[in-house]
C-alpha cells in the first residue's frame, strides 16, 4: 500500500471532534444579508419599474394576439384538454412523490382558464380544426405564464405618479386582491371543501326542490360526478398507455395500442413494416402513439345530460337546467375583451362549454368547487324566493355550525343565541353567547362574501367589506363586552345595562370575543389589510400570516379573534 493510501485510511479512522456548544451557537440563528437593491435611489427603481411596465404592455399584447391566431388554426377544446391533462395533472411514484407531466413550475390552472375563455370569444365558424401538435402545447406551457406575468406587471406604470402614504397602502391592497384573484383558486383541501359544501348545501335541500325541482345536494352530486368521471377516464387512459409502453417490440406496441384503444387494425402489418424500414426507434413510436391518443383526449372531458341524469337517477329536466346555468356556448364570450378575462373570467362560475343541446365539455371541473358559493348564488337566482332563503340561510347555518363546534369541543358548555340589547336609541343583536366554566365568549357569525369588484381591486368596495365583516362586528361585540365588564364589577347594574341576559354571570371573570366568518378569508390573508384597517378606523390590528386570522386588540382586559370557516 502506498504512503498516500495509508494516510487517507488513517484520516478516515480518526474520530471527528464533537462541536462545542460555544461553536455550535455561532452557526445557529438567522443570517442577515444586505438587500441588493438597498443602495439604489428610489427614483431610479421607480423609473426602471415604469420602463418594465411599458415593456410588459408590448409583451402582453403580442402574446394575446399569438394565442388568438393559434386558436383560429387548431381545435381549441383539444388544446384545452391537453393543457389540462399534461399541465395540471400527474401521478404518484412508488416512493410516494408527486410526478407531473409538465415540469414547468410557473404554469398553473389560471393559464388553462385563459385559453378556454379566449376560445369562447370565437364563433364556431372562426374556430380552428387542425391537429394540436406537441410543439403548440409546449409553446403554450412556455408563453402563457409570461403573458400572465406581463398582465400584472403593466400596472407598475402607476408608480410614475407620486402618491401619499395612504394611497400607497390602497394600491398595495389592490395588488394583493388582483394577484389573488388572477392566480389563487382552491380555498381548502379537497376533503374539507367537500365536507363544508355538503353540510351547507344540505341545509337548503327542501327550498331548492320546491323552487327548481332539484335539491342542493343533488346539484353538488352533479359536480362530483363531472369531476369523478373525468378523473376515472383519465386514469383509464393512463393505464392503457402504460400497457402499451411496457411492450418491447414495435409490432407488439402497435398491436397493443390498437387493441386497448379499440382502433381499426386494418393494414397493421404494413404499418409496422414501414416503421421498421424507416428505422423508427421504440421511443419514437411510443411518442407517435401518445400524440395519436391525444386526438381522443377531448372525450375524457365530454359529458351528456342524459348520461349524468341516468348515473345519478335525477330527472333530465333539472339536470339540463343546472348544466345550462354552469355552461357557456361556443362564441358566448365574443364581446369579452381579453384584458378583462384575467380578473373577471366568466368560466369561473360557468366552467362548462355547451357543445349542443345534449353535450357539454368540462376540462376544469375543479372550478365547480373552487367557486361553488358564487355558482349556487347564480343558480338560486332562478327564483326570487330561493335567492332570499339561500342568502338568509347561509348566516343561520354558520351560526349553527359554530355552536356545534363549541359543543363538540366543550361538552356541557352553555350556549344562547340572538340576545338583543339596546345602547341609547340603537338596538343590537348578538349571534351567540357561549359560557365555558368561568369564561364567556361573545360570538359574532358573519356570512359575508367578497364581491367581484373588490376581488378586481376596487378600493372602496374592499374597505366596505373590511368594515362590514370585521370592524363593525368587532365594535359591536366590544360594546357588549364593555357592558359585561361593568356588570361583573358592579352586579347591581345588570338590570339596567343587560336586562334579561340569558346566561348567569355568577363565577364569570373572563370575557372573550370571537368572530366566525365564511368565504371572506382571501381578502384578509395578507399584510396590506393592516394599513387599510388603520386608516379606516384606527384600530390596532395584527395579521397572523400562517392562518390569515386578524387579531384586533381593543381593550387591555379582553381580546377578540377573527376566525374563518
Amino acid at each position: 500500500m502506498s504512503k498516500t493510501k495509508k494516510r487517507r485510511k488513517k484520516n478516515r479512522l480518526k474520530k471527528k471532534k464533537p462541536i462545542s456548544r460555544q461553536n455550535r451557537r455561532k452557526d445557529d440563528g438567522p443570517v442577515v444579508v444586505r438587500h441588493p437593491l438597498s443602495d439604489i435611489p428610489p427614483e431610479v427603481l421607480r423609473d426602471y419599474a415604469v420602463k418594465y411596465a411599458r415593456e410588459s404592455e408590448v409583451t402582453f399584447n403580442k402574446g394575446i394576439d399569438d394565442i388568438q391566431e393559434t386558436l383560429r388554426k387548431v381545435d381549441p377544446l383539444s388544446l384545452v384538454s391537453q393543457l389540462a391533462t399534461y399541465g395540471l395533472s400527474g401521478g404518484i411514484t412508488e416512493d410516494g412523490k408527486i410526478s407531473t407531466w409538465n415540469k414547468g413550475k410557473d404554469f398553473n390552472q389560471a393559464n388553462v382558464e385563459l385559453i378556454q375563455a379566449l376560445s369562447l370569444r370565437l364563433t364556431p365558424q372562426e374556430l380552428g380544426v387542425e391537429f394540436v401538435s406537441p410543439d403548440i402545447v409546449q409553446k403554450c406551457f412556455d408563453n402563457l405564464p409570461k403573458i400572465s406575468e406581463a398582465f400584472a406587471a403593466r400596472r407598475l406604470a402607476a408608480l410614475e405618479t407620486e402618491r401619499s402614504e395612504q394611497e400607497k397602502s390602497v394600491m398595495q391592497l389592490q395588488e394583493h386582491l388582483r394577484l389573488h384573484t388572477q392566480s389563487i383558486r382552491n380555498w381548502g383541501y379537497a376533503d374539507k371543501v367537500m365536507h363544508i359544501l355538503s353540510s351547507l348545501f344540505a341545509y337548503f335541500d327542501q327550498q331548492f326542490i320546491s323552487q327548481i325541482e332539484i335539491s342542493a345536494t343533488q346539484i353538488l352530486s352533479i359536480f362530483q360526478y363531472i369531476l369523478g368521471r373525468s378523473e376515472e377516464d383519465g386514469n383509464i387512459r393512463y393505464q392503457k398507455l402504460k400497457q402499451v409502453f411496457k411492450q418491447k417490440t414495435i409490432q407488439k406496441i402497435v398491436m397493443t395500442y390498437n387493441e386497448v384503444f379499440e382502433c381499426n387494425d386494418y393494414r397493421e402489418d404494413e404499418f409496422v413494416k414501414d416503421l421498421e424500414q424507416k428505422n423508427i426507434s421504440i421511443e419514437q413510436i411510443k411518442f407517435m402513439l401518445l400524440t395519436h391518443s391525444d386526438l381522443r383526449l377531448k372525450e375524457v372531458y365530454t359529458f351528456t345530460s342524459a348520461e349524468i341524469a341516468e348515473a345519478l337517477n335525477i330527472p333530465i329536466k333539472p339536470v339540463k337546467l343546472v348544466l345550462d346555468e354552469i355552461s357557456i356556448p361556443l362564441g358566448g364570450l365574443a364581446d369579452k375583451q381579453p384584458d378583462y378575462i384575467f380578473l373577471d373570467n366568466p368560466i369561473w362560475t360557468k366552467p362548462m362549454v355547451r357543445l349542443d343541446e345534449e353535450s357539454y365539455f368540462c376540462a376544469l371541473p375543479m372550478l365547480l368547487f373552487g367557486f361553488a358559493f358564487h355558482i349556487f348564488n347564480d343558480i338560486s337566482a332562478a327564483s326570487p324566493n330561493l335567492k332570499k332563503s339561500y342568502h338568509d340561510g347561509k348566516a343561520k347555518f354558520l351560526e349553527n355550525e359554530i355552536a356545534r363546534l363549541f359543543k363538540n369541543a366543550f361538552p356541557g358548555c352553555e350556549i344562547k343565541s340572538s340576545y338583543e340589547w339596546v345602547d341609547g336609541d340603537r338596538a343590537y343583536e348578538n349571534d351567540l353567547l357561549v359560557r365555558i366554566d368561568s369564561h364567556l365568549f361573545i360570538v359574532e357569525a358573519k356570512s359575508h362574501s367578497v364581491s367581484w369588484p373588490a376581488l378586481r381591486g376596487a378600493p372602496d368596495r374592499a374597505k366596505r367589506h373590511i368594515r362590514d365583516a370585521i370592524l363593525e362586528p368587532s365594535i359591536q361585540s366590544w360594546r357588549l363586552a364593555s357592558r359585561l365588564r361593568q356588570v361583573l364589577e358592579s352586579p347591581e347594574l345588570q338590570k339596567t345595562l343587560l336586562p334579561q341576559f340569558p346566561i348567569p354571570l355568577d363565577g364569570v371573570h373572563t370575557v372573550l370575543r370571537f368572530s366566525g366568518k365564511r368565504s371572506i378569508n382571501p381578502i384578509l390573508s395578507g399584510s396590506p389589510n393592516y394599513e387599510i384597517m388603520r386608516y379606516q378606523a384606527g384600530l390596532q390590528v395584527e395579521i397572523d400570516p400562517s392562518t390569515g386570522a386578524a387579531v384586533l386588540y381593543n381593550h387591555p382586559r379582553s381580546w377578540h379573534r377573527e376566525a374563518f370557516l
